[in-house]
């Protein structure tokens, strides 16, 4: 489970044009004895993003990611830049592209509206922390393979195959089917 709060936003953004009118929010996800670093930038213009969002990538790697002592929190520190605006897909691929310190992301009114904390932890758990992990349908599988079974015992001995098709109790055909497989396996 992810434990992300938000943080005092560290003063690592220096000389950057702007800067002091942006709101930053800065969250920390303690995950199993180490944290992620996540930096929220809101409500700026796309211009704003197109023009500075590799300064603020440096600043990060300079004054933040360099102070870091655990190996693996320099790879998991995030920039997420939100904007009221349209951002051209152009724009949005070189910043979410760009491998440099950091992940970044680039959300726009096309396709989020953040109103509060609870929405800016929701998608940061949803778009960063959240890992899906497709269940194979083991009935379906089992299925296949006991198919698979009967058509290869078919082919290499007709005469087993009649025996195993004509059983009278079927349930005692899934057991060998099943131990075949297990043994196959």
């Amino acid at each position: 489970m992810n434990n992300i709060r938000k943080a005092e936003t560290p003063t690592i953004f220096y000389d950057i044009n702007g800067i002091k009118d942006i709101l930053i929010d800065y969250m920390v996800n303690d995950i199993n004895g180490y944290q992620c670093h996540i930096f929220t930038l809101k409500n700026i213009t796309t211009e704003y993003i197109e023009n500075n969002w590799n300064s603020i990538t440096s600043n990060i790697a300079l004054y933040f990611q360099s102070k870091l002592k655990v190996e693996v929190e320099m790879y998991n520190i995030y920039i997420i830049f939100f904007t009221p605006d349209v951002v051209p897909k152009e724009i949005k691929y070189k910043i979410e592209q760009d491998k440099f310190c950091c992940r970044k992301f680039v959300e726009d009114r096309n396709t989020l509206q953040i109103n509060n904390d609870i929405d800016l932890i929701q998608y940061i758990e949803n778009s960063i922390f959240k890992i899906e992990v497709p269940v194979i349908n083991q009935i379906r599988v089992k299925e296949t393979e006991t198919n698979f079974l009967k058509n290869t015992i078919k082919e290499i001995d007709d005469k087993l195959y009649n025996v195993l098709k004509d059983s009278v109790l079927s349930q005692q055909r899934s057991k060998l089917m099943d131990k075949y497989l297990e043994i196959r396996n």
